[in-house]
Parts: C-alpha cells; sequence; structure tokens
C-alpha cells in the first residue's frame, strides 16, 4: 500500500475519532471506544491516539492490532453473530460492500 492511501487511512481514522467527540453530551461520562486496525498502522496511530487522550480524557480508545487476515475474519465473525462489533475497523475499500451487505 503507497504512502499516500496510508497517510489518506491515517487522516480519515483521525478525523472520525474527532467526528465522534463533536457528539456532544453523548460522550459526557466515561466511555471506552474498540478499534481494530493492522499492525503497520499502529506506529502512526498511537502517537494520535495518546494526543487525543490528552484532550478527552473521558474517552479511552481500546486498540486491538490484527493482521489484515484477522481483521477480516474477525469483523465477519462479529457481523454475523451479531456481538463483538467494534466501533471502528480500519478497511481496504475493496472489502467494504461485503461487510455493509452483513449490516
Amino acid at each position: 500500500m503507497g504512502r499516500k492511501i496510508r497517510m489518506l487511512i491515517v487522516t480519515f481514522v483521525i478525523a472520525s475519532l474527532f467526528i465522534m467527540v463533536s457528539m456532544g453530551s453523548v460522550f459526557a461520562q466515561q466511555t471506552t471506544l474498540t478499534v481494530w486496525w493492522w499492525q503497520f498502522w499502529q506506529d502512526a496511530l498511537t502517537p494520535a491516539i495518546e494526543d487525543f487522550h490528552q484532550d478527552h480524557p473521558e474517552i479511552k480508545i481500546e486498540q486491538e492490532i490484527l493482521g489484515p487476515s484477522d481483521v477480516y475474519a474477525n469483523l465477519l465473525l462479529a457481523l454475523s453473530a451479531g456481538a463483538g462489533i467494534p466501533d471502528m475497523v480500519g478497511l481496504e475499500s475493496s472489502h467494504l460492500t461485503q461487510y455493509v451487505s452483513l449490516g
């Protein structure tokens, strides 16, 4: 995956976190968000999450770092079961329609 694509994905994930925060009173109390993504995003996103947490201590972000095939398999199982679905997950757009059709 090219550097520009990775930076675009990182930007999208960070923007998504900020959008969730802007929802106001929904996050007035302690909230934990679960995020699944590939291990190669960890170096870029972990510092961003730490910075985010400094500004928003009421929001805890739990990262689950997985291999690409594990992200797809675990998400498919969670969606099929209707339980254990993360709040956010990193996927390639080429796989998105498969998961959208599952809900």
